[in-house]
C-alpha cells in the first residue's frame, strides 16, 4: 500500500515538473467574417459593416427583417447606387417569392441563384421575418480589415435579425449564414434632448392657454 502511494505522489510531481508548456490549452477565439450593426437614423437605419477577415472581399450581404415594406438603400436614403472609398455598391430587396429565382452571383458564368447557394428562404430569416434588405458589389468590395461608414441604409425602424452573404477570396467565393445583427439604441442624449424638447412645448402650451 505504502509502495503504491509513493508511485502515485512520485508521479504528481513528475507532472509538475513538467515545462509549464506542456499544460497550454488551446483556445479558438471565434470572429466572425463580417460584423453588422444596425443604428437609426431618421426614416429607418444604416448599417455599420467591418470585414474581419484577412484576404476576402465582401461580394454581397443582406440582413432580413418583419416589414414587408423595408427598401435597401446605399449612399442616402433616396439611393440604390452609391460609392465609398474605393467601392461601389447597388442596393435590392428580396422575398420568398423572388428567392428561388433571383441571382445570387455568377459561376464559370452560370448563374446561381440564393436558393442553390443558401438554401431555403426560411432558412436565412428569423421566423417572422418577411423581407432581405441586400446588397451587392457593383465595383470594388469591402475589404479586409474595412468598415464601412453611413453607407449602407435601409427605409424601416431597425430591428436586429439575421445576416448572410458572399465572399470573394483566394479559393473563390465563399457563403457566410445565419449571423446576429446587434442594434445600437439611440444615444442617452438623445433621449434627454428629446425629453427636454417635449418639456419646453410643454411649458410654452401651458403659456399659450
Amino acid at each position: 500500500m505504502k509502495k503504491q502511494t509513493c508511485t502515485f505522489i512520485g508521479a504528481a510531481l513528475g507532472l509538475l515538473a513538467l515545462p509549464a508548456t506542456s499544460f497550454a490549452v488551446a483556445i479558438d477565439v471565434y470572429f466572425p467574417p463580417i460584423t453588422i450593426t444596425e443604428a437609426p437614423v431618421p426614416g429607418g437605419g444604416t448599417y455599420t459593416v467591418t470585414n474581419n477577415t484577412l484576404d476576402s472581399y465582401l461580394v454581397a450581404f443582406g440582413v432580413s427583417n418583419q416589414n414587408s415594406l423595408s427598401m435597401a438603400r446605399v449612399g442616402d436614403m433616396l439611393s440604390t447606387f452609391g460609392c465609398q472609398a474605393s467601392w461601389c455598391y447597388n442596393a435590392s430587396n428580396l422575398n420568398a417569392d423572388n428567392w428561388s429565382s433571383a441571382v445570387a452571383y455568377y459561376e464559370l458564368d452560370f448563374p446561381v441563384t440564393f436558393q442553390q447557394a443558401f438554401g431555403d428562404f426560411a432558412d436565412n430569416v428569423d421566423p417572422g421575418d418577411t423581407s432581405i434588405n441586400w446588397y451587392t458589389s457593383a465595383d470594388g468590395a469591402l475589404g479586409p480589415g474595412e468598415t464601412s461608414s453611413n453607407f449602407f441604409y435601409f427605409i424601416d425602424g431597425p430591428l436586429s435579425s439575421m445576416a448572410f452573404g458572399l465572399l470573394e477570396g483566394p479559393s473563390g467565393i465563399t457563403t457566410f449564414q445565419n449571423q446576429s445583427v446587434s442594434t445600437v439604441p439611440l444615444p442617452a442624449a438623445a433621449w434627454l434632448f428629446g425629453g427636454a424638447f417635449a418639456g419646453l412645448f410643454g411649458v410654452a402650451r401651458r403659456r399659450a392657454i
